[in-house]
């Protein structure tokens, strides 16, 4: 009798201390994520009643459910059947909103549709990074970044289109394109401008076209002799005189016959060969003037109007009267500018 007293004393202990440490209180812990799974239940004591401890609740996952923990606590000799709660069901987490669909042709760049073959977004299907070509324009070729065209001062001349347009064209080496180089043909020096070669030329010659693509051709007028071109570009002798126009000899626009200097009819004008000027009422005439009426008399007149005054020259282009011997633009001939810096001193420029 005072054993089984003795046994039962340490059963009741015994159960009573697991009764505590195993109380139905539940022990749930909060996550954000995927699905939670619920903790096991007090491992079950010999001679307890058959009940299953509560299983912790399921974690707030982003689509699992809990799953209740499994126990069995034991009666009597043998055992008791475990009892099963299931936990509570995980809350679906919190996601971010969808992506947006994009249609043909398009593709998902920074949460936008966008073209997929747009070079600012890159020319894959795939890839977003923007095509970046130096001093290039960029455009989108059979799914691949390629060169549209080149900014103005630059060209590829090495074809390699990772280092995009790596060539300046300004200079007179590369003018306006890959070894382009300025002519020296009957120049003194010349400079790059927008891609096209300017000369300062030699006394007698001058640049006129100024091409900017294939061979530079310097100074490529006879401005000795060209009669649209006489001293410097488009000062044009056949504009001057009458019965044709003069002609172009020495730079200088002249007279080779007296019509030419009768601008209208009654008039008894001369030319004098061996200047090339002419004379008009008994008056000889500057370089390029003829003879015109004013009031009845029979006087010199530059294109039209009144005479220059001594020392000066009559000139198509620039129109009006010059001191060929001292003016820096029309510096020995019309039109004939002298280099920047350069003085002009008895019709030659230094």
């Amino acid at each position: 009798m005072v054993r089984f007293s003795s046994a039962l004393a340490i059963c009741l202990l015994a159960c009573s201390n697991d009764y505590d440490s195993f109380s139905f209180s539940s022990n749930s812990v909060v996550a954000t994520g995927g699905a939670g799974r619920g903790g096991s239940g007090a491992t079950g004591v010999a001679g307890s009643p058959p009940v299953g401890g509560i299983g912790n609740s399921g974690a707030l996952g982003g689509s699992g459910a809990g799953q209740g923990g499994s126990i069995a606590l034991g009666g009597g000799s043998s055992g008791g059947t475990g009892g099963t709660l299931g936990g509570g069901a995980g809350g679906g987490g919190q996601g971010s909103a969808g992506a947006p669909s994009c249609g043909a042709g398009q593709k998902q760049c920074g949460g936008q549709c966008v073209s997929a073959s747009d070079p600012l977004h890159g020319c894959t299907s795939l890839a977003c990074t923007p095509c970046e070509l130096p001093h290039g324009i960029p455009q989108c070729a059979n799914g691949q970044c390629s060169l549209l065209r080149c900014v103005d001062g630059f060209d590829d001349c090495n074809g390699d289109l990772a280092d995009g347009c790596e060539a300046a064209v300004g200079s007179i080496q590369a003018c306006g394109g890959c070894g382009r180089a300025c002519s020296t043909q009957s120049s003194l020096s010349a400079q790059c401008v927008a891609g096209a070669c300017e000369h300062d030329c030699s006394m007698g010659f001058a640049d006129c076209q100024r091409p900017t693509s294939g061979p530079d051709d310097g100074c490529e007028v006879d401005a000795a002799t060209d009669d649209r071109n006489c001293g410097g570009c488009s000062n044009n002798c056949t504009l001057q005189g009458a019965n044709g126009g003069f002609s172009c000899s020495g730079a200088l626009c002249g007279c080779t016959d007296d019509l030419q200097c009768r601008t209208s009819g009654g008039l008894a004008g001369t030319c004098d060969l061996a200047t090339g000027r002419c004379t008009c009422g008994g008056a000889e005439c500057g370089t390029g003037e003829a003879c015109i009426r004013v009031q009845g008399s029979e006087v010199c007149g530059c294109n039209g109007g009144s005479a220059c005054v001594v020392g000066q020259s009559c000139c198509d282009t620039p129109l009006g009267c010059y001191d060929l011997s001292s003016d820096v633009s029309n510096c020995g001939a019309c039109g004939r500018g002298c280099p920047a810096g350069q003085s002009c001193v008895n019709g030659q420029c230094g």
